[in-house]
């Protein structure tokens, strides 16, 4: 049975970081040892899809990957179809791509008082079209446990009320969509 393998089979990029993943379907020496012709036809199933959709102009052995232009975190899935002399076909193993917001950035703490602080960042969203939520995590310094709060719609401020005062705390930001988490 003619076989063909694409690499690397998991890869990760972060949305906005200006990566570039590159796969490559290699088919097997028996498959292409004395072929006229061989395509290639590569495909992805996005995050969340059930449907492999066919990627239009990709049609060498590479597929390259920008991850700043893609419109939704998650893991994409895709694989290669190889003809050899129009006569038969193999289809690869999938390669997957997880995909994840980039981390907000530009964290300040403002309008700070003895039992409330009001904490505000920015987001750099590349080509996502918005995040789904913010998790915001704080605890006291020295402290194990975190405390999160989500935050919805977009929204890149949060006050925090029941603080205790003349206490340090520590904080940062994830963004996330389709389930995929800043890092």
């Amino acid at each position: 049975m003619p076989k063909v393998d694409v690499t690397p089979t998991r890869a990760a990029a972060v949305i906005g970081n200006g990566r570039t993943v590159t796969f490559t379907a290699t088919p097997s020496d028996a498959m292409i040892k004395e072929a006229k012709s061989v395509t290639y036809t590569w495909k992805r199933k996005a995050a969340g899809s059930n449907t492999w959709e066919e990627l239009k102009g990709e049609t060498s052995p590479t597929l390259n990957v920008k991850a700043d232009e893609a419109t939704a975190a998650g893991a994409n899935r895709y694989r290669c179809e190889v003809g050899v002399d129009d006569q038969y076909y193999a289809t690869s193993n999938e390669a997957v791509l997880a995909l994840a917001p980039a981390a907000p950035t530009g964290l300040e703490t403002s309008d700070v008082k003895a039992d409330k602080a009001t904490l505000v960042w920015q987001w750099n969203k590349g080509g996502l079209r918005n995040a789904d939520e913010f998790k915001v995590l704080y605890r006291e310094i020295g402290t194990m446990d975190w405390t999160t709060v989500e935050v919805d719609d977009g929204a890149q401020t949060l006050t925090i009320e029941g603080l205790k005062p003349a206490t340090a705390y520590e904080w940062h930001v994830q963004a996330v969509q389709n389930g995929a988490t800043s890092l």
